[in-house]
């Protein structure tokens, strides 16, 4: 019987306040901010994250704002509905890879901050990085190949579910299925239509 590890962390948020702490002369330096949670993190077969935040590149997003009384007092706001909206520097791609994630999910109310561009962008810099991610898709067509990973021998499937184009909120992952093909699917949950 094999057995592995599997970790969940949940939002990673770079607010405003924590981008400035990492700026240096020659970009950012995200690592020291996880240091004391790597030890824990490298020692999962897997370890998944919630990215909440994009990679949008260095064009600014939204509109300035302040809201004293939110928990995001000094962040970039959607001129729209008056949420903030988060970018990062690409430094942090890297650190999370060196720190121990094996998989972002990028599904959440920020993934749109930078619009489609930036989607598109965020996933390119965590393909860069070696960052393996599932929730957001460039197309309908990438959505299932952009989910399959192996770890540790290994391979691991999610199936988004879509029915008429449109998502149903449910995903069912396979875990563990060793010396089978990607073509042999027998044995995978059944979709029903």
């Amino acid at each position: 019987m094999i057995q592995i590890t599997i970790a969940a962390v949940g939002d990673l948020l770079m607010k405003s306040e924590i981008i400035a702490s990492a700026k240096q002369a020659d970009g950012y330096e995200f690592d020291p901010i996880f240091e004391n949670v790597k030890p824990y993190l490298k020692k999962y077969d897997v370890t998944i994250g919630n990215l909440e935040t994009t990679f949008s590149g260095k064009r600014r997003l939204g509109v300035a704002g302040s809201r004293p009384k939110c928990n995001c007092p000094r962040e970039r706001r959607n001129p729209r509905t008056c949420y903030p909206v988060f970018n990062c520097p690409d430094e942090l791609a890297s650190t999370l890879k060196n720190t121990g994630f094996h998989v972002l999910t990028t599904a959440n109310n920020h993934c749109m901050d930078g619009g489609v561009t930036g989607l598109k962008r965020t996933l390119n810099v965590l393909d860069k990085n070696g960052l393996k991610h599932t929730g957001t898709f460039r197309s309908p067509r990438r959505i299932q190949s952009a989910s399959d990973f192996t770890s540790e021998g290994c391979e691991y499937w999610n199936f988004e579910l879509y029915q008429n184009d449109k998502f149903h909120p449910r995903t069912e992952t396979v875990v563990c299925q060793q010396n089978r093909s990607k073509e042999d699917r027998s044995g995978y949950p059944q979709i029903e239509k």
